[in-house]
């Protein structure tokens, strides 16, 4: 996979007009993206990559938090990453310089964390069993 940065100026014809697909030594692989701050967070692989888009037609990989698990999806809220990361749970990161993200906190809460919302002050989380026993948590 890529992430790819696409004119729609004209909606009639949208333009690619640049492409990133090497993220740290793998082909890119997120599935959840968010931007914020001329910078694209993507849950990937087994964490979040920041990518900088302040010139679409350069992409540049800015950084790369490991988080370990199967990053899945991610929301940003202002400068807090939000990163569902499989079996590695939730992470919450500080992403004021989406250069240098810093973990503030992270939960799992067993099994396979998928896909995560927020809304105030609460977060919202699809969590499921990754084993074929029931999860005690």
């Amino acid at each position: 996979g890529k992430l790819i940065s696409v004119d729609i100026s004209d909606l009639t014809q949208p333009i690619i007009i640049d492409e990133i697909d090497d993220i740290v030594s793998f082909n890119f692989g997120s599935t959840g993206i968010s931007i914020s701050h001329n910078s694209v967070f993507a849950a990937y692989y087994n964490g979040l990559a920041v990518v900088g888009v302040s010139q679409p037609d350069s992409l540049k990989l800015k950084e790369f938090f490991p988080t370990g698990g199967f990053a899945e999806k991610i929301q940003v809220i202002d400068t807090i990453a939000f990163l569902a990361s499989g079996s590695a749970g939730i992470w919450i990161l500080d992403v004021s310089n989406p250069a240098k993200p810093k973990a503030i906190s992270n939960i799992n809460p067993g099994g396979f964390t998928a896909d995560l919302v927020v809304e105030d002050s609460l977060l919202y989380v699809a969590n499921w069993a990754a084993y074929s026993e029931n999860d005690t948590l």
